[in-house]
């Protein structure tokens, strides 16, 4: 499947006002599905997505350096789904293992030559993505060099640029996207998935791009996976932490793109450049909500839940989330968003390894959830204009979070509550309304132990991420307490125990 890796490192943030006009949007948002077994299970695949109304879906696409042509498995694979699929959009992510990133010119090459046999091969397929997810170390390596500098990004950028080339001269009209992930940790020397923020990757991208003298463009679209903290959060919500963009924090991935191709000519998300105009959007290439499986279908899966806070297929409570409600409203604000595209749900099937994705609309077993309905629901009012953004923006103004104090505006802690032995990156993201000093310690639950500790200052209307120290800690409870503090005012709040196994 196609990016089965996700930050552990998240936030949980607050509800967000998208501007949105009163009534239903003039939108061009396609709503597509991310599903490898179409490769496999091409009929039945097909089957569902025609049922659900779905013009679109995703799958993957390996390479190995050197390969120019298809191996004869894919090529048997895409075969048989090709025609299967006829009247559907395929879009198809293209890329290799992460030590293998086409990092120079042969490399470049000979990847962009295997994406245009793909487009020979199959002349219907006309949407691809230049790798995946291609900011985080666990799809792209080098991130940095040993000394600590970035290479990721012009690495990529080259990359784009050499099968955009490639790519618009066998065929002109050709889509091609780029792809970041909803987070990135911006250190050179963590112990795990060394990467870049998705904001931070897209400037630096931009800057290499402005370095190169190019003035071709370099991509068609833009290709972003906007996940939040976890399953339960409304769709809008905003965070506080600038290394996560999530679905509700669009405006910053919009901003990333406007500051980093500021004065070039490559068209980006709210900028359209050239005679005649050529503009880009958004597609969100990868989003979801997993599911709790239900008492009666545990038999069909195996392991240990890999999500923060899974949610119900469905359910008569209307206060709680469910996969249901998420799907409508995150499909919905999407259709609301100005420069969106296209909402892509992650995956058709659950996969019966709990530690991997839940988030189909069937179950393990292939019966439907509960949420296959009201995706279906959706999607067509999508396709018919029915989305009414007045209510979309109303929703979005019921509050999620009780107020903050005197001092802190926001705190969020992570959204986890149980974390690798191996783990050694903590975190948490606050916001204060005035200038103060903080001192942040983590403790052993039931004790005054500190184990880690932190201090510096806070300024008003700038949310700071505040990193511990990296480090291992033992298995066991622990907690974090935040002490911020200006003249003769001092507020202490305390994280919820999280567990080290």
């Amino acid at each position: 499947m196609v990016s089965r890796m996700r930050q552990l490192i998240a936030f949980v943030g607050l509800a967000f006002l998208v501007s949105a006009p009163s009534a239903a949007a003039d939108s061009n948002l396609f709503v597509g599905v991310t599903e490898d077994a179409f490769r496999w299970r091409s009929v039945a695949s097909v089957s569902v997505a025609r049922d659900l109304g779905l013009p679109a879906f995703r799958v993957s696409l390996g390479w190995s350096p050197g390969q120019t042509e298809l191996a004869p498995a894919d090529a048997d694979a895409f075969d048989a789904m090709v025609p299967a699929a006829a009247g559907l959009r395929v879009v198809v992510t293209v890329f290799g293992a992460a030590r293998s990133a086409p990092a120079d010119d042969v490399a470049r090459d000979a990847f962009c030559m295997y994406t245009r046999a793909l487009l020979e091969r199959y002349p219907t397929i006309n949407d691809v993505v230049i790798w995946n997810e291609a900011n985080l170390g666990f799809f792209w390596q080098p991130q940095f060099t040993p000394a600590g500098t970035s290479v990721a990004p012009a690495s990529y950028q080259a990359l784009l640029a050499r099968c955009w080339d490639v790519l618009h001269a066998f065929r002109p009209g050709v889509n091609v996207l780029l792809t970041t992930s909803p987070g990135g940790n911006d250190n050179a020397v963590a112990v795990s998935n060394v990467s870049h923020s998705p904001g931070a990757f897209v400037r630096k991208v931009g800057d290499a791009y402005r370095a190169s003298g190019r003035t071709a463009r370099i991509f068609d679209n833009v290709g972003h996976n906007p996940f939040g903290a976890s399953s339960a959060e409304p769709p809008w919500r905003r965070h506080l932490d600038p290394s996560h963009i999530a679905q509700g924090d669009v405006d910053r991935l919009v901003q990333a793109f406007e500051v980093g191709f500021r004065g070039t000519s490559q068209p980006v998300p709210g900028r359209c450049t050239g005679t005649p105009l050529v503009c880009a959007s958004i597609w969100y290439l990868e989003a979801g909500y997993q599911t709790e499986p239900p008492s009666g279908r545990h038999s069909s899966y195996f392991g240990r839940e890999n999500d923060a806070r899974p949610i119900p297929d469905g359910g008569s409570d209307t206060s709680a989330p469910s996969q249901a409600k998420q799907l409508i409203h995150g499909i919905q604000l999407a259709y609301c968003q100005p420069h969106v595209g296209a909402f892509f749900n992650f995956l058709l099937w659950d996969e019966a390894d709990l530690a991997r994705w839940q988030s189909g609309v069937l179950w393990a077993d292939g019966s439907p959830k509960a949420s296959f309905g009201p995706l279906r629901q959706v999607v067509a009012e999508v396709h018919e204009d029915r989305v009414d953004c007045a209510k979309v923006k109303a929703r979005q103004a019921t509050p999620s979070a009780p107020a903050g104090d005197a001092l802190v505006e926001r705190l969020e802690w992570s959204a986890l509550r149980r974390f690798s032995a191996f783990n050694t990156i903590w975190t948490f993201a606050v916001a204060a309304r005035a200038d103060a000093r903080f001192r942040a310690t983590v403790f052993r639950a039931g004790t005054r132990r500190v184990v880690l500790a932190v201090a510096g200052t806070l300024k008003r209307s700038h949310p700071r991420t505040v990193r511990f120290p990296e480090r291992q800690l033992r298995p066991g409870s622990y907690r974090i307490e935040l002490v911020v503090s200006r003249a003769r005012l001092t507020i202490a709040r305390r994280s919820p125990v999280f567990v080290v196994e």
